[in-house]
């Protein structure tokens, strides 16, 4: 009964002691002194730094964090609030999460490093970037926000690496989960962005040029897949499937391209099971395969499979004068004839040509990982180890692994992949 009543003693300091904050602040914010509640803006001033300690919980009602010096956190937590605006400062976060504020991260100018956190629920966007010198953004999960999960603008020295983008666009389908407008990060690669309410990525050159690379990438279940305007990104290894809404004429291109300046490269991608696969529109013109130049970066071996809505399979919409190379590509399950069967060009319109042929030889495709043009052992190596590691194949390797096209890699297909190696001719 005694230690009953000095917890009950207790409970209240533990509970419900706090510390209010507003105005300038720096040094530490430490468990001793949590939970700290905003009652006004507060801001980090330049050349000073801010660090919080692990499990700091931070009530932020409906003020700001502005950053102009430092602020480190490391496994804070975040609730409600305006959000975190970086003006030109420094903010490090790591193991954080925010929850339920207007926006998670603005950063004019600046630099941000962002790693192992969790942006839940935001009004507005989730991360927006303009003129940044530096960001990084990995490991974390963007989920819910009313617009854009990640916006980056004017801004080159970015990297964005194996986070989870889901659940974005809350407010409306114009928002991109993952925008990127006259900027070329220096790496997109080995994240999620499914099951997006609007487009699953953006790329735009509104005032100046966009030619990111996007590898490695899985883009599935948005409303669409990759939108591309006055753009020119390379497009390697990505899986780009099921982007589409049920019934939704407007919605489901795989990749949508489109406006005079718009010349995208895409090889090694799967593109495959949304309404459409390649939609290029409005003057706009794209690489999908040429081998008919010098250069070896463009050779195709994109894989199209069953981009199809109500009966209607177009794996690649020409609708513009311009002729359209496709050349050296996958396309399970068709001959010549019903491969150009799904390709809309001058032959169902005033259209440019599509030039599909020559194609990539099937033989060479399913199973063929290591790239030598034959099924081995060490096919089997990389595929065992991938699975072992749990690691993703993407893009045509995912189609090459899937030996049983289900869309995952699995024991069944190694056992899949052995029976082929040791019966060949069958």
């Amino acid at each position: 009964m005694k230690y009953s009543v000095i917890l009950a003693m207790l409970l209240p300091f533990t509970i419900f002691a706090q510390t209010d904050v507003s105005g300038e602040v720096s040094g530490v914010w430490s468990r001793g002194i949590h939970p700290i509640t905003l009652i006004g803006d507060v801001s980090v001033p330049l050349g000073d730094t801010l660090m919080i300690e692990s499990n700091v919980e931070v009530y932020r009602d409906t003020f700001e964090i502005r950053v102009l010096g430092t602020l480190l956190a490391e496994e804070a937590l975040f609730f409600e609030g305006s959000g975190i605006f970086n003006d030109n400062g420094e903010v490090g976060l790591n193991g954080c999460i925010i929850e339920g504020a207007q926006y998670g991260i603005k950063s004019f100018g600046g630099s941000v490093n962002i790693v192992n956190t969790l942006f839940d629920g935001m009004a507005e966007e989730g991360l927006d970037f303009h003129q940044i010198v530096y960001g990084k953004v990995e490991n974390c999960q963007i989920l819910d926000s009313g617009t854009y999960g990640i916006r980056i603008t004017q801004s080159d020295i970015v990297y964005i690496r194996n986070n989870i983008l889901s659940g974005n666009s809350q407010n409306d389908t114009v928002y991109p989960a993952l925008f990127i407008d006259s900027s070329s990060p220096q790496e997109i690669s080995f994240n999620q962005i499914i099951e997006n309410l609007g487009q699953g990525v953006g790329i735009w050159a509104l005032t100046g040029t966009a030619s990111p690379k996007l590898s490695n990438n899985l883009i599935q279940g948005n409303f669409t897949g990759i939108t591309i305007v006055n753009a020119t990104p390379i497009l390697d290894y990505n899986t780009i499937i099921q982007n589409f809404v049920e019934d939704e004429a407007n919605s489901g291109a795989g990749v949508y391209i489109g406006y005079a300046d718009a010349l995208p490269i895409l090889t090694n991608n799967y593109i495959a099971f949304n309404y459409y696969g390649v939609s290029v529109i409005n003057n706009g013109q794209a690489n999908l395969g040429m081998l008919v130049n010098s250069p070896i970066n463009d050779d195709g071996q994109n894989v199209f499979l069953d981009n199809s809505f109500d009966g209607v399979t177009w794996n690649v919409w020409n609708g513009t004068p311009f002729t359209l190379y496709a050349q050296n590509n996958y396309w399970p399950g068709l001959d010549t004839s019903a491969i150009d069967a799904t390709l809309y060009d001058d032959n169902e319109g005033a259209n440019g040509e599509i030039i599909f042929e020559p194609t990539a030889s099937l033989a060479l495709g399913k199973g063929n990982l290591d790239g030598d043009q034959r099924i081995s052992i060490l096919d089997i190596v990389i595929m065992l180890e991938n699975v072992l590691n749990d690691e993703n194949f993407y893009g045509a390797h995912l189609w090459k692994a899937d030996i049983n096209d289900d869309l995952e890699v699995d024991i069944n297909d190694i056992v899949l992949l052995i029976d082929i190696f040791l019966n060949p001719g069958n």
